[in-house]
């Protein structure tokens, strides 16, 4: 059990103050981006490829990081993003692209926003999707999961392994696909290809709803394939994320938070049949409507989310804040934690 930190707090005092988070509250394990949002790789790497591509951006020396957190007795996992990387889509000649069938062009997804001061539109391109099926990619990904390996990272945590969820759908087209397979065999096949290399536990983040039943969707997150590979599966199960009305005859902050986390741990043990863990994301942060909440609200939120992973038949949970700070968690997890474990064995 334990927290994500990004690769910009994994260092100095930051990780200091993670480090005495995560003993105060009987924690033991750490998510850290290794390669992040928009494709960079944010240690010391020694690969020539990302180097190429000016891809690296070094917020923190692998070594150290391993050899401060391994004696204080934490569990190290290292995220990587897989599909979703602006350095190798725009390689030069966009080689490893998704593409646009109708433009034929790199594939984008922009969005428009107005600017606060002046009330101009802006139009950017946020996510900069690779192509699955893309066996360069593959290749690329695993080189920086084996080096993180083997440089001393406890675990190996893929995000972003899966097809776009947003955009112009519509006019994708994939440009390495073979004849004959899907989405989920795309998936599926790099998933192969990563544990005849990867010797250590292998985890994989997918979205809440694809713990809550057997399903391929357009973004091919199938837990039922992925468990044959991997040692973990994160379900972010954020209450936020769900529609209103899912379990919406349930109190918002604590009933429905509660069984969001609870059945949908048990249901995602039930799919992947003992082949791997479940070990779901707790949301540590707010959205929409949430920042209204009064500290106790909040508190209660996070309080029924982790209550809700631990009478279920998961294997722990990771809280998530992108930017790190766990306001929410304001009661002791440690008795909570130590209760559930007791549970466990009468």
């Amino acid at each position: 059990m334990g927290i994500y930190v990004s690769a910009y707090k994994a260092s100095g005092r930051y990780l200091d103050e993670h480090f005495a988070f995560l003993k105060r509250h009987g924690l033991n394990s750490m998510v850290v981006d290794c390669k992040e949002d928009y494709g960079v790789v944010a240690y010391d790497t020694r690969l020539e490829w990302p180097r190429r591509i000016g891809a690296v951006r070094p917020y923190f020396k692998i070594d150290e990081l391993v050899a401060k957190a391994h004696a204080a007795g934490i569990y190290l996992i290292g995220r990587i993003l897989v599909f979703r990387d602006k350095g190798l889509y725009n390689a030069p000649g966009y080689p490893y692209a998704a593409w646009d069938r109708v433009s034929n062009e790199p594939w984008r997804y922009l969005t428009t926003d107005t600017d606060p001061a002046t009330g101009e539109q802006r139009t950017s391109q946020g996510e900069y999707w690779v192509d699955p099926y893309c066996e360069d990619v593959w290749r690329y990904n695993i080189d920086i999961a084996r080096e993180v390996q083997d440089r001393g990272f406890d675990e190996i945590q893929f995000d972003y392994i899966r097809f776009p969820s947003d955009g112009p759908l519509s006019r994708l087209t994939w440009r390495f696909q073979k004849n004959g397979m899907g989405k989920v065999e795309a998936l599926e096949s790099f998933l192969k290809a990563v544990r005849a290399e990867i010797s250590i536990p292998i985890s994989t983040d997918v979205y809440g709803y694809c713990g809550w039943a057997r399903i391929s969707n357009w973004v091919a997150q199938n837990i039922e394939v992925f468990s044959r590979y991997v040692d973990v599966i994160q379900p972010m199960f954020y209450p936020s994320h769900f529609p209103r009305d899912f379990l919406g005859s349930l109190s918002y902050i604590d009933d429905r938070a509660r069984t969001i986390y609870r059945d949908g741990s048990n249901r995602a043990v039930g799919i992947v049949e003992g082949r791997c863990l479940i070990r779901p994301f707790v949301q540590a942060f707010r959205i929409g409507g949430e920042t209204s909440f009064s500290a106790a609200t909040t508190s209660t939120y996070l309080v029924s989310q982790v209550q809700g992973a631990l009478a279920s038949a998961a294997s722990g949970f990771t809280l998530w804040n992108a930017s790190n700070d766990y306001y929410m968690v304001t009661v002791p997890l440690g008795p909570m934690i130590a209760s559930a474990a007791a549970d466990r064995q009468r």
